[in-house]
């Protein structure tokens, strides 16, 4: 499709060039015009997959090609005085720009795409795929998480949880579920599917960080504004901690070296640091935008910090990148608000976010510090969102229409 329209734009450039140029009928020259700019409009509204900087770029290079062509051909006797060599530069810069423009275009198959869908019957809320097509989907509205073999798009097995599992993770062959709406947690060997449920230590418990080295299990309650710690080692599984917090601590996120643990408090909009060894609040707090929900680990040392909401009247949310090393804030961009979930591509240069409230999925360039393409998703309202083990294929989870799509990365990895 996108090669068709890219064919028909350059073909009535052209046809504009050899009106003006040769057969100086204005007329005949406006008109083609008029259906080159009409068709690159189509090109945007049916494709959906360019972007305004692209579709620019390839009008320009097919004008300066059309513009060249006229030259050629118009100048035909003069160039047959010349040497063959000048000729045979001038036919390969035209080619060479005629095999650019495609490029351009040919560059639109690197872009997302929707591949395919499963329904699932439920409303879904945390996704993960520890494993090579599998997908873990929590049930929102219900006490189990369910295991899809990709492959066959068939359901492998269900796991009993605690009511509402909105929080997830796997651990060293060990399944984690934070159950917001019974205040437990569930443990789950996946090897041997032996299982426990505990308490969590608060209300509404919804994010988890594992420290190996110590064996504990910390969990962001939201209800209670507190951090709860679970002793792993012990043959009982019991809140050994708790440490109080933010109002509403809605992510963690624990250092590579086990020293820091980083609590997002949406309410109070900053970020909070705990000393793990001495599990205590350190005076230091790092003052974000409205409604931090998320933190996305994008190195060693910096964290992408998702703020929900920041302005209420444009409907905005932004992306700080924070560097925990010298603790300062080292940038931010605006994006679409109302920012769901997110996560990191393959090469860290990329963030895949789910816009529920505008019904798409947004891909932001970190380096460019700007959105540069989106996928829409019209009345699913998606916003769960995970990556395949091997990083290729994006996972979307929508609310509305409970389906989980598969999106192929492709040029956007």
């Amino acid at each position: 499709m996108n090669e068709i329209f890219f064919v028909l734009v350059l073909l009535f450039s052209l046809s504009s060039g050899y009106f003006l140029f040769l057969k100086q009928d204005k007329n005949k020259f406006i008109i083609a015009v008029i259906i080159a700019l009409k068709l690159m409009i189509l090109w945007v509204i049916a494709g959906n997959i360019l972007t305004m900087s692209l579709l620019g770029l390839t009008a320009i290079v097919g004008i300066i090609t059309a513009f060249i062509a006229v030259l050629v051909f118009s100048n035909y006797d003069f160039l047959k005085n010349e040497s063959k060599l000048r000729f045979a530069y001038i036919i390969v810069a035209l080619v060479f720009l005629v095999l650019f423009a495609s490029g351009c275009t040919g560059n639109t198959s690197n872009f997302p795409r929707v591949t395919g869908e499963l329904n699932l019957g439920f409303i879904p809320s945390k996704i993960l795929s520890p494993v090579k097509n599998e997908l873990y989907v929590a049930s929102e509205r219900n006490d189990f998480i369910e295991v899809f073999n990709l492959s066959t798009k068939s359901k492998k097995t269900i796991i009993p949880t605690g009511k509402m599992p909105t929080g997830i993770i796997v651990n060293n062959g060990i399944l984690f579920s934070a159950n917001k709406n019974s205040n437990t947690i569930t443990i789950h060997n996946l090897e041997n599917a032996k299982a426990v449920t505990v308490y969590s230590g608060g209300s509404f418990p919804c994010a988890l960080a594992v420290n190996h080295k110590k064996n504990l299990l910390y969990v962001a309650n939201m209800g209670s504004n507190n951090v709860s710690i679970l002793d792993l080692s012990s043959k009982e599984v019991n809140v050994e901690n708790k440490i109080a917090v933010g109002k509403w601590p809605s992510d963690l996120y624990l250092s590579p070296d086990n020293r820091y643990l980083y609590v997002c408090c949406k309410y109070t909009n900053t970020i909070q640091v705990i000393d793990v060894e001495k599990e205590q609040l350190i005076l230091t707090k790092v003052n974000t935008g409205i409604s931090p929900s998320e933190m996305v680990a994008i190195s060693n040392r910096d964290i992408a910090i998702i703020n929900e909401w920041e302005y209420a009247y444009n409907h905005q949310s932004t992306i700080l990148v924070f560097d925990r090393i010298n603790y300062n804030l080292k940038y931010d961009m605006m994006v679409e608000g109302g920012i769901f979930d997110a996560v990191l591509s393959k090469s860290k240069r990329y963030m895949y976010i789910s816009v529920p409230v505008k019904d798409k999925v947004i891909f932001v360039d970190l380096k460019q510090k700007r959105t540069i393409f989106e996928l829409n998703f019209k009345d699913d309202t998606p916003r769960w969102l995970a990556l395949s083990t091997d990083k290729k294929t994006l996972y979307v989870a929508t609310q509305h229409t409970g389906k989980i799509f598969t999106v192929a990365l492709r040029g956007v990895i």
